[in-house]
């Protein structure tokens, strides 16, 4: 166990030296009562089993409750149970458990009515049926509403956010949801005053999706909801019928959001990777000269036809940092089938400032040369950034064998970019050492 200044308690399962079941039960006798930590504000709990042991550490003064609880279906009703009324300060509660709603929405329910002061709350997918939305849609005080993978479920059509209560969010900001592009823009129209004032949208969409619904969407949004600054959508996530062909995104659908000109982070998932061409760069930063985070496409799924060249060239890459050069996240498809030499110039004309992440998803290193790729990437960067590799979390379709040697490519390319900024950053300082 630990407990620091900033009244966190977090409990370390690997050297307890009193195991939390002994802690909830010396404090059954306690004179003063239940609460081991009347000041504890901030707590973070896992636990596979009984629920019990969080009690004592349940301090009416929490504002901070991150629970990870994978027991039994018993324990996590009754923890929510013995949860409602005990932390009436609480303003942040993130959620995460295999437990279907169905089982715990009576007590959830109950606990998030007595949350009058929270304002961040995050549960797992699919847990806004019509019962927990009642009571969340209430809160007051409540600016963010969040939904995180902890694994991926099954599709539930009828878990599905479908309506809202009359005058739902009144503080509203950042909105996340299960939905496709026809349910959420008949959402979106019905309830245009809260649309309207979101600054954020993530949707997953998880079943297959068609190319038409979702230029209807964003052109939806493009039209009302202009002051968004953060749009996630994970698109057609479901695994097609077999030898189904994916309709691959247009870049229509990022044209139909430039009048979000407040725009800062663009996250699409989809089945078919996005190309994209130095005239579509040039237009998305006249578009969004804010844009920090752009995050397009990396994760093809297999399970569809995808016909012609797919992937984008790196010699994009230099065409964002010109444009972007404070970008800081990218991350986009590549394609394996190019030719690649570098030049040798580690200091280009135009370099990324403060590129912290290029994510490359499950593409291979092109053309396999991993030496070349990482001394161009850090040629573009006046700070070193990670090489970020691998699926996103809520990917739902099948791994391959070859993506381990994939990444092994792109480990071997991230030793070159590193190599390469250590001689880069030495350089730049020796010659500024020599001019002052």
């Amino acid at each position: 166990m630990s407990y620091n200044h900033k009244k966190c308690y977090r409990h370390n399962s690997l050297a307890p030296r009193i195991a939390p079941e002994a802690i909830a039960m010396l404090c059954l006798h306690r004179p003063s009562g239940l609460e081991v930590l009347p000041h504890l504000e901030t707590l973070k709990w896992s636990t596979n089993g009984s629920t019990t042991p969080i009690l004592p550490f349940l301090s009416a003064r929490i504002k901070t409750l991150e629970v990870d609880l994978t027991g039994d279906l018993q324990s996590v009703d009754d923890f929510f149970r013995t949860l409602a009324g005990r932390t009436p300060l609480l303003k942040h509660f993130n959620l995460k458990t295999f437990t279907a709603v169905k089982d715990i929405k009576e007590s959830l329910r109950k606990a998030i009515s007595t949350w009058q002061n929270l304002k961040v709350l995050v549960l797992p997918p699919y847990y806004l049926r019509p019962m927990i939305v009642e009571a969340v849609a209430s809160l007051p005080n409540l600016t963010n509403l969040e939904h995180e993978y902890t694994y991926y479920p099954p599709h539930d059509e009828t878990a599905m956010l479908q309506e809202l209560p009359e005058n739902p969010f009144p503080k509203l900001a950042c909105l996340g949801f299960n939905s496709n592009p026809p349910s959420a823009q008949r959402l979106a129209t019905k309830y245009l005053d809260l649309f309207t004032r979101l600054i954020s949208i993530h949707i997953d969409a998880a079943n297959n999706v068609g190319g038409e619904e979702v230029l209807e969407f964003v052109r939806h949004l493009g039209r009302n909801c202009v002051q968004l600054i953060y749009i996630d959508l994970n698109l057609c996530l479901g695994m097609g019928p077999h030898g189904q062909v994916a309709s691959p995104l247009s870049f229509t659908v990022l044209q139909s959001l430039f009048p979000c000109r407040r725009l800062q982070v663009l996250l699409i998932g989809h089945p078919h990777p996005l190309t994209i061409n130095k005239t579509d760069v040039e237009w998305l930063a006249v578009a969004w000269p804010k844009l920090e985070i752009f995050d397009i496409c990396k994760e093809p799924h297999s399970s569809y036809r995808i016909h012609g060249a797919t992937g984008n060239p790196l010699s994009i890459l230099p065409v964002f940092a010109r444009h972007f050069p404070k970008m800081k996240v990218l991350g986009l498809f590549f394609d394996n089938d190019q030719n690649l030499n570098f030049s040798g110039d580690l200091y280009p004309e135009y370099e990324f400032c403060r590129l912290e992440a290029l994510c490359v998803g499950v593409s291979a290193v092109p053309g396999g040369r991993s030496r070349d790729v990482g001394f161009l990437i850090a040629s573009l960067c006046k700070v070193e950034p990670t090489i970020e590799i691998g699926p996103s979390v809520w990917y739902a379709g099948p791994e391959h064998a070859e993506w381990i040697g994939y990444q092994r490519q792109w480990e071997e390319a991230r030793d070159f970019l590193q190599f390469a900024m250590r001689t880069k950053i030495a350089s730049r300082a020796k010659a500024s050492g020599i001019v002052d």
